[in-house]
């Protein structure tokens, strides 16, 4: 490595002139300090193998400004003249240039171990710098040493990760069961309550249903007995004979249904003995009054009404008692008093005082 490569051998033509001289000693300076560089370079590579780098944990993060950095390029050597053969070198400078070559290789390596050994104590060994080696004019950047591979997990760790992950696993299938029996038990208590409502509901609609049914027959029943009734008031009725009553002071022994007409409709006003007819009435709801007016009269209550309104004597129709028992009375107490009553009516009164008469 110490040996120059690339320079051709000296010659010593027969005429050199002063310009060829300067131009080969400037290409013997180059080759000189090129050797240098060699030597420096191959002491520092040998060095870094004697010293190895930390592992790549003790690694810096951020490297040097150096290895980031380009470097500048150094200044290009002079131009080699190689048409021109090379002048010969005096003895006297090739005999200075070889006692100088190993001088200064022993100074450069004593020089360089003596750095190295300072770098060494100096700076720690966790944080080495970046180094670089210049060859050629160019910047080498050393790389980074692979990461260190992770250290890989215990297995008791990963079998306790794994239970504890089947635990929560099987926690969590437990509590989905639960809340899928819940819900179901939940939807079957709302469907039972459904149930049970609609059966509750349809009972309640069955039980109104009978009571109304049982109320329309209420109702039937008793429209029937009244209309039975009714029939049957109007059978006695119909088979129920008008009896008159008459005061025995007026001295009648009969009377016909003319004789009674005009009594009621005032064209009769005195009896044959000369006492005044006093007539009294009864009222046109009752049975009696049905058929006195039906009967005898042959008009409605409220056509006799209008005739007594606008007849002669002013409006004073006789007076209307609905008790036959209180009719009874009134008759035998009035002189020339004249009444009328059913049949039916006259075992609940006392006819003493009174005349009663049967209308033909």
């Amino acid at each position: 490595m110490s040996r120059l490569t690339g320079v051709p051998p000296l010659e010593s033509p027969p005429r050199l002139t002063k310009r060829r001289h300067v131009q080969a000693m400037i290409f013997a300076a180059t080759g000189l300090l090129a050797a240098q560089v060699v030597i420096f370079v191959v002491l520092s590579d040998r060095s870094t193998h004697r010293n190895p780098e930390p592992e790549a944990s003790q690694q810096p993060s951020t490297p040097p400004a150096a290895a980031v950095m380009p470097a500048q390029p150094p200044p290009a050597p002079a131009p080699l003249v190689t048409s021109l053969p090379t002048p010969p070198k005096p003895p006297t400078e090739e005999t200075e240039s070889s006692k100088s070559a190993p001088e200064s290789e022993k100074s450069g390596k004593t020089e360089k171990t003596e750095k190295t050994e300072r770098s060494e104590k100096s700076e720690p060994r966790s944080e080495p710098p970046a180094r670089s080696a210049s060859a050629g004019g160019k910047r080498r950047v050393e790389p980074r040493p692979p990461p260190p591979k992770s250290k890989p997990p215990d297995r008791k760790v990963a079998q306790t990760e794994r239970e504890r992950l089947e635990q929560q696993h099987l926690e969590q299938v437990r509590r989905e069961d639960e809340q899928r029996v819940a819900a179901e038990q939940a939807e079957r208590d709302r469907l039972e309550r459904e149930r049970a409502e609609s059966q509750r509901l349809q009972l309640q609609i069955a039980q109104e249903k009978a009571e109304q049914e049982r109320m329309e027959r209420q109702r039937l029943q008793g429209q029937l007995e009244r209309q039975r009734a009714d029939q049957q008031r109007a059978e006695r009725e119909r088979n129920d004979p008008l009896m008159m009553v008459i005061s025995l002071r007026s001295g009648v022994g009969s009377l016909s249904s003319s004789d009674i007409q005009a009594i009621y409709l005032g064209r009769s006003l005195y009896w044959p003995n000369g006492l005044p007819v006093h007539p009294f009435n009864r009222p046109a709801s009752s049975g009696a009054g049905k058929k006195f007016y039906s009967d005898v009269l042959g008009m409605s209550s409220s056509r006799y009404r209008e005739y007594w309104d606008s007849g002669p004597l002013g409006g004073s129709r006789p007076d209307a008692i609905s008790d036959a028992e209180v009719l009874v009375g009134r008759i035998a107490a009035t002189p020339g008093a004249v009444g009328y009553l059913l049949e039916s009516e006259l075992p609940s009164v006392d006819t003493r005082g009174v005349k009663v008469i049967r209308v033909r």
